[in-house]
């Protein structure tokens, strides 16, 4: 990768065209789904200053973390401390890494179907829609219908889920193969993993595994031929004689203009503007040339309209009294056994 080119034009090249040879097979693009923290936004650094700070009585806590579980090997007291950071922390306070924006760009142009998946603490009040912003804001909306969040990513469908939990479990058998996304906590882990140095390259070579018999052939450049030295002619009078005057021909003296024909299918069609995100698709007729990815959350987002409140009938009606059961009548969430339920998933 480069500061102006960061991802290679043939690495790119290969990622299409795996794409397209999926597509050719399943008539479907292949689906990704990227964890949240720890993968686009980094997170350890940010969440120990914040707790070192809410605790500075306490042992500091330094990083980087070598389990999954933050608390392992910590004094009960510190360990319990930062559960409770983590339950205060403002998400939004988080950024994603730099290098996460050409590479995610790259995957959608390539046409990828990509989407985020991310859980949420239940006991931090604001975390989710601390995360649905700053999704919004970092990516200038460009992600707002692929975000999921989540606590059980067992439930989502795809063919690639890139984590760096060691092991993601939940309800279900997943639907997709992991790729893990290394950090010093899951380096134990088999499998295939990645970094975003390395993402689309490893990415890449699990999709072509998919497709029955598939092997991914370099385009041969064909070198450019020399241009031809053209001899100067010998006598510049003897050319000039050899010139033959122009001829002026009857009809090039009127202008005639045509009448221009509407053809059937050059009228243009009214249709409604449709508001979902358009990806271009590597079938699509366009040059690709190893030029930088470009990325569409870079733009500046315009500010939104302010909107009136608008105060609704109910507001200054007061709460009606529920009413209440009938003897032996069970309601809705009572006489039900919470616990028997099939829980599992992710805590971030």
């Amino acid at each position: 990768m480069t500061e102006n080119n960061p991802i290679p034009g043939p690495v790119v090249e290969r990622l299409k065209a795996a794409v397209a040879a999926f597509y050719a097979t399943y008539g479907r693009v292949p689906s990704v789904i990227f964890d949240a923290d720890e993968v686009i936004y980094p997170f350890w650094e940010v969440f120990i200053q914040f707790h070192n700070a809410r605790y500075p009585d306490l042992p500091p806590v330094v990083g980087p973390f070598q389990d999954y579980n933050m608390g392992h090997g910590l004094p009960e007291e510190v360990g319990k401390a930062i559960y409770e950071s983590l339950n205060a922390l403002d998400w939004s306070t988080l950024h994603p890494d730099p290098k996460a924006y050409p590479v995610l760009a790259a995957l959608i142009n390539a046409g990828i179907d990509l989407s985020v998946a991310t859980s949420h603490l239940v006991e931090n009040l604001y975390q989710a829609s601390a995360k649905v912003y700053q999704f919004h804001r970092d990516f200038n909306g460009h992600l707002d219908k692929r975000l999921v969040i989540t606590q059980d990513k067992t439930r989502l469908l795809g063919d690639i889920l890139v984590d760096d939990k060691p092991e993601v479990t939940g309800a279900l058998i997943p639907q997709w193969e992991q790729l893990v996304f290394t950090q010093a906590y899951n380096l134990h882990v088999d499998g295939p993993r990645a970094t975003w140095d390395d993402l689309i390259e490893v990415l890449t070579a699990l999709i072509e595994a998919r497709i029955p018999g598939y092997e991914y052939v370099t385009p041969v450049v064909e070198p450019e031929a020399e241009p031809v030295a053209v001899e100067p002619a010998a006598d510049a009078a003897v050319e000039a004689e050899a010139e033959v005057p122009a001829v002026t021909l009857p009809w090039t003296d009127t202008e005639v203009e045509a009448e221009a024909v509407a053809l059937p299918w050059e009228t243009e069609a009214a249709a409604e503007e449709d508001d979902s995100e358009q990806v271009a698709l590597p079938w699509a007729a366009s040059e690709h040339a190893g030029a930088a990815v470009e990325m569409p959350w870079a733009a500046e987002e315009e500010p939104a309209a302010e909107v009136a409140p608008v105060t609704m009938p109910w507001d200054d009606a007061p709460a009606a009294e529920p009413e209440a059961a009938a003897e032996g009548e069970r309601t809705y969430f009572g006489n039900v056994a919470w616990d028997a339920l099939t829980t599992g998933g992710d805590d971030k």
